[in-house]
């Protein structure tokens, strides 16, 4: 996401978008899916409010997303913070050579929006193990003049890294656990095996709180979560994948990790 579009321009010199500390237009940074080809079903969700999430399904049982929207749902900010996501950084998705092992939203279904970040399995740079941004937000001036932050691990080597960082309450990644600030904010590592509630009828639909360092590093301050994706862990827990689920007569679909709500 921008503030303007021309199709004269790729995708990383378009203006407006996140970019890296003292860059100038061509070092846009963004997030994507790692989609070369498609063996499954297309999901495009628009719950009528232009939170826009598309889901792909990569390979049979593999899953894939990306989505953006004008608007995190409030938390008492003064303004829209505009945010969007996808299952793959734009670094480890455009470089097949850096796909080594496992890698979720391509080998293992992707884990829920703005929950993670991307980790290098590859020395890059002389140094292991940077960790990407996958999802970003576009706060207000006044927390940050730059406007965009994202979830990368390391200032300055984490490509995604826009001068201030973004963090979320969850975090399955194995692979980035303990890199990205947990117990620093409130966080959901502390019900690992109340994902699924047997009392219940369904599995709990939990939303994907963030929050961003405010400068002087002083506090994590709250700034909202993507209205229509949850952290959900039904899918092998009595219901499957691409089932609609209805809570409080909503719809949402379920895949693994997430589910989204439909349109009414």
């Amino acid at each position: 996401m921008g503030t303007g579009y021309s199709g004269a321009f790729d995708w990383d010199k378009q203006e407006g978008g996140p970019i890296r500390p003292g860059e100038t237009i061509g070092a846009r940074i963004g997030v994507g899916m790692n989609l070369p080809a498609s063996g499954g079903d297309y999901h495009f969700f628009d719950d009528g409010n232009d939170n826009i999430t598309v889901v792909v399904e990569r390979s049979p049982g593999i899953f894939t997303h990306m989505g953006w929207r004008p608007a995190l749902a409030a938390a008492g900010q003064p303004e829209d913070f505009w945010y969007f996501f996808g299952s793959a950084s734009a670094f480890l998705n455009t470089d097949d050579d850096l796909l080594v092992g496992d890698r979720y939203g391509r080998d293992l279904s992707a884990l829920p929006p703005f929950s993670h970040a991307d980790k290098d399995n590859n020395s890059y740079g002389g140094a292991p193990q940077y960790v990407h941004s996958t999802a970003f937000a576009r706060v207000d001036a006044v927390t940050f003049s730059e406007r965009w932050v994202g979830n990368c691990g390391y200032a300055g080597a984490g490509y995604g890294y826009t001068g201030r960082f973004m963090r979320n309450a969850l975090n399955l990644h194995p692979g980035t656990q303990e890199f990205l600030d947990e117990g620093e904010f409130p966080g959901y590592e502390y019900i690992p095996d109340r994902i699924y509630q047997s009392a219940f009828a369904g599995a709990l639909l939990l939303p994907l709180h963030s929050y961003v360092l405010t400068d002087p590093d002083a506090r994590w301050a709250p700034i909202g979560y993507p209205p229509t994706v949850f952290w959900c862990e039904a899918v092998g827990n009595g219901y499957s994948q691409n089932q609609v689920y209805q809570v409080g007569g909503l719809d949402y679909m379920l895949f693994p990790h997430f589910a989204v709500r439909k349109a009414a």
